[in-house]
């Protein structure tokens, strides 16, 4: 899925948890909702955005390079940018690098932070929609290599009923949310 889409299912299900529950003193912040879902995106593309637009600026040699095989994955190393951004992937889009995180800061801290949600649901959600040809999602890395071979979100009209659903969703929260302050 997009990064965008990842932000903006986080904040609707943030929002829609909030009304269900009807935690009015607990607002979570839209733009945190919004950056904890597109965590995992952020984390593996930003170097390769930034050096990648560094130098188109300065005009420096490409370092991105494609595969062997022309499909993904490939075994990440470090003599390329693209080598950098798979392994930023997979650090990102594992279940098991968020566990530990969560539990270390669970040690540290004595909570769950719960605005984060949205990383574990951009991974749950990019599992079934990347296939074997864009970035399959290493869900359980590094314990376990396995992958879906997942239908592409690039693919059809995927897009479309993507943000279709959740221009609906948010005008039914919208209107929840009106409703419920009415009978206030």
């Amino acid at each position: 899925m997009d990064i965008l889409s990842h932000g903006l299912w986080a904040v609707a299900t943030g929002k829609g948890a909030q009304l269900e529950k009807g935690k009015e003193e607990r607002r979570w912040n839209s733009w945190w909702l919004l950056f904890w879902g597109m965590f995992p995106d952020l984390f593996a593309f930003a170097p390769i955005f930034a050096y990648s637009l560094i130098s188109l600026v300065t005009g420096g040699g490409p370092m991105i390079h494609r595969p062997p095989t022309e499909l993904e994955p490939w075994t990440p190393g470090f003599d390329n940018a693209t080598d950098i951004t798979q392994l930023l992937y997979s650090l990102s889009h594992s279940l098991v690098i968020l566990a530990f995180v969560l539990i270390v800061f669970y040690i540290w801290k004595r909570k769950i932070p719960w605005i984060i949600f949205g990383w574990p649901l951009h991974i749950l959600v990019d599992i079934p929609t990347h296939s074997y040809l864009f970035y399959p999602t290493p869900a359980f890395w590094p314990l376990w290599d396995w992958k879906l071979d997942g239908f592409s979100w690039g693919s059809g009209h995927f897009t479309l009923y993507n943000y279709v659903t959740l221009v609906l969703i948010f005008l039914g929260l919208y209107y929840l949310r009106k409703r419920r302050s009415a009978k206030k």
